[in-house]
């Protein structure tokens, strides 16, 4: 089993500021997690550039890693899960996604969400007008579920405002003390840790 951490949108360090800093919380034995960079890329060749993305990352998940990602990363990865891809987990910081969007129901999701992420409101009004825009392509999968959380039942959604170690905004998750706290309470989620003896 590995993880596979993939960064958001708009970063200028492959993910190493951002999702990065969680690789500790998810090394597997000697497994190392792999941070997949899609690179930097305007909202305009994203759709582009996210399919490439998809394309290149599958080959590297095995049945049964685990993904961790933020933001735009989720959206990613449940493209990997239409593509074919069965991790054991998904555990999504932020996520620049539609509230309403439909994860297998078969696959653990922990989504990572707070009231104060108006960044991923800016997203969903940028994925609705992509979506008129563009009526050829599918509909863009922007939403502001990192600041509501999903509406699908299954998942399991957590304010990281909440807890002793409170994370706001886009990004707080990551910084210290709050990814200290968040990225074991991540860890600590994952249903193989859990079966664990």
């Amino acid at each position: 089993m590995r993880a596979h951490l993939i960064h958001g949108f708009n970063v200028w360090d492959g993910g190493k500021g951002s999702v990065g800093t969680l690789a500790p919380y998810f090394r597997f034995g000697d497994q190392l997690p792999d941070l997949h960079s899609y690179g930097l890329v305007g909202v305009l060749l994203l759709r582009w550039r996210t399919k490439q993305a998809v394309e290149e990352i599958l080959p590297s998940i095995l049945d049964g890693d685990v993904l961790v990602c933020h933001s735009h990363g989720c959206l990613i990865a449940w493209k990997l899960i239409q593509a074919g891809a069965k991790p054991g987990a998904v555990i999504c910081i932020q996520p620049a996604m539609r509230r309403d969007t439909v994860w297998p129901e078969d696959i653990p999701v922990l989504c990572f969400y707070n009231e104060d992420d108006w960044v991923v409101s800016l997203g969903r009004i940028w994925g609705r007008f992509a979506s008129v825009a563009n009526p050829w392509l599918d509909r863009h999968g922007w939403g502001a579920a990192g600041r509501h959380g999903f509406d699908q039942e299954s998942i399991d959604n957590r304010s990281t405002l909440k807890g002793p170690t409170p994370a706001s905004g886009h990004s707080g998750f990551f910084k210290l003390p709050a990814r200290r706290y968040w990225g074991q309470a991540a860890r600590l989620w994952l249903p193989m840790m859990r079966t664990e003896p």
